[in-house]
């Protein structure tokens, strides 16, 4: 007898005990291939957090010019761009990381990982076009969308990747990923 496994490794097994032998290494090339798109897995979903935090520190450093071009003073500057931009992200961020944690365990996490990146990365690239204040202000907050529903999605898909024994190495990375950014 001879069993197929995937890659086309064959295997043959003459004995009775071979043939143990045989689905022992078809297992072991099976979760060898599993570890393997864990890792590109978990790389996209570093490389995903890094630069959903990457953009967080952009504006600090240009107040001064940004207040500029939407004609403000020093005060409005320090009150709207350095307060009410960073409020508006936390005031949508914090709710949409309650809706979607509660959502991560009925829908498709992948779907809506998507759909929470994609939504606040749009308006992290639109922010580039916008000509006054009230339209940095929604779309930052918009960015909110992704920061705070995407926490809740890795750390359960964390959960789904890695047993308990590596997970907080797994955490540990994501956290540094997100320091990172």
């Amino acid at each position: 007898t001879s069993i197929m496994l995937p890659a086309t490794v064959e295997v043959t097994a003459n004995e009775p005990g071979e043939r143990e032998d045989a689905k022992t290494l078809e297992r072991d090339i099976n979760v060898s291939r599993w570890r393997s798109e864990r890792n590109v897995t978990f790389g996209l979903l570093l490389a995903t957090t890094y630069f959903l935090f990457a953009d967080q520190n952009l504006m600090a450093p240009n107040l001064t010019d940004i207040a500029r071009s939407f004609n403000m003073t020093d005060l409005e500057r320090d009150t709207k761009l350095g307060g009410e931009i960073s409020l508006s992200l936390f005031l949508v961020g914090a709710p949409v990381s309650l809706v979607v944690g509660f959502h991560a365990d009925r829908v498709n996490r992948k779907k809506l990982y998507g759909t929470v990146v994609l939504l606040g990365e749009t308006g992290c690239l639109l922010t580039a076009f916008v000509s006054k204040y009230w339209q940095l202000f929604v779309l930052r907050a918009l960015t909110g969308v992704a920061l705070g529903g995407a926490m809740p999605l890795i750390y359960s898909m964390l959960a789904d990747m890695y047993p308990a024994s590596e997970r907080p190495r797994a955490s540990a990375f994501v956290g540094l990923t997100m320091g990172m950014g």
